[in-house]
């Protein structure tokens, strides 16, 4: 995003960009991409564990399918994987947490549970292209 707003003093930046694909039916798929500032030495691990509590606060009957650690862009992240039904749309979810000093990315891919494998490929592309500026 190019613009920007010059914050009062104690307010943060938690940027969120929403990337939203076409429908093929059973819903958009979409991949947003969140900033939080975390302070000093919180590790991807527990960046997750924060990303996970926000997940299950939000989502009524989510449940966690997979959790390992992985590297985006060379950093060490943790990938979480989701399952959940909203009405009768049986939704996926995954995200990837990834720390970079004291500021943490979520880069969350969403889809119906019938196109997410499908659309492995969009997810593998975005997050090779996850670029850090200085």
């Amino acid at each position: 995003m190019d613009a920007t707003i010059d914050l009062p003093e104690g307010w943060v930046d938690r940027t969120v960009i929403t990337y939203v694909g076409p429908d093929s039916g059973s819903g958009s798929p979409s991949l947003v991409l969140s900033r939080d500032e975390l302070g000093p030495g919180v590790t991807p691990g527990r960046y997750a564990a924060m990303q996970d509590a926000a997940i299950r606060a939000g989502l009524e009957g989510v449940e966690l399918v997979e959790e390992r650690e992985t590297a985006v862009a060379g950093l060490p992240a943790v990938v979480m994987t989701y399952a959940w039904a909203y009405q009768e749309r049986r939704m996926r979810q995954r995200v990837w947490c990834i720390v970079r000093g004291e500021q943490g990315y979520a880069v969350v891919a969403s889809a119906s549970a019938d196109d997410f494998e499908a659309l492995r490929p969009v997810w593998a592309r975005a997050l090779h292209t996850v670029a850090f500026g200085d």
